[in-house]
């Protein structure tokens, strides 16, 4: 059972996953439930994919997913595994690759997706100026430094989690007259 709640952890955190392709597959206007977004024009599905590609937008995402999902799993055996181990080492490595490989085959519905959802946001005209931006050395320039900016400021919130933690503490404890009595949970 407890097998089976972290294969079903790790398929959660795969939903997340996308990936990058040298030259993706165009966009098909079938009908999904992505269609109630109202974004089957043509048009601006192809720009909207194209600012995708433009701006490397899968790269990061899947740079972001993989980072979480392995972040996650490895939460989940740790909890899973308190005290005696229950998923052996050599069948966990199997877990994390089965769940990078499902997310990775999902890629193309996720991909298909956001689009749907950027063409119902932005206007045909404002995807043209995002992708004629982005095509120009400039945006490409900005695109490729972008990749870096999530997984710093990632790096950046996980090093201020102890303050905030800390902070919180102070200010809920400021409030709760049981916390400040040493009575609060987790002291």
């Amino acid at each position: 059972m407890k097998l089976a709640n972290a294969v079903l952890a790790a398929a959660a955190a795969m939903t997340l996953c996308a990936g990058a392709r040298a030259a993706p597959p165009p966009l098909s206007v079938a009908p999904d439930k992505d269609a109630a977004l109202g974004a089957s024009d043509p048009q601006k599905l192809a720009l909207a994919d194209r600012y995708m590609v433009d701006t490397h937008s899968e790269r990061m995402v899947r740079a972001l997913t993989e980072q979480t999902l392995r972040r996650s799993l490895d939460a989940e055996m740790r909890r899973m595994n308190a005290g005696v181990p229950v998923i052996p080492e050599s069948m966990q490595a199997e877990i994390r690759q089965a769940a990078l490989e499902t997310a990775r085959a999902l890629e193309p519905r996720l991909r298909e997706r956001i689009a749907r959802l950027m063409a119902s946001e932005y206007t045909t005209q404002e995807l043209q100026a995002l992708v004629d931006f982005y095509e120009t050395p400039v945006g490409r320039q900005i695109a490729e430094k972008s990749l870096d900016v999530p997984a710093a400021a990632q790096r950046i919130t996980e090093d201020l989690g102890p303050q905030f933690m800390s902070e919180f503490k102070r200010r809920f404890c400021a409030r709760e007259p049981q916390c400040a009595q040493g009575g609060g949970q987790g002291q």
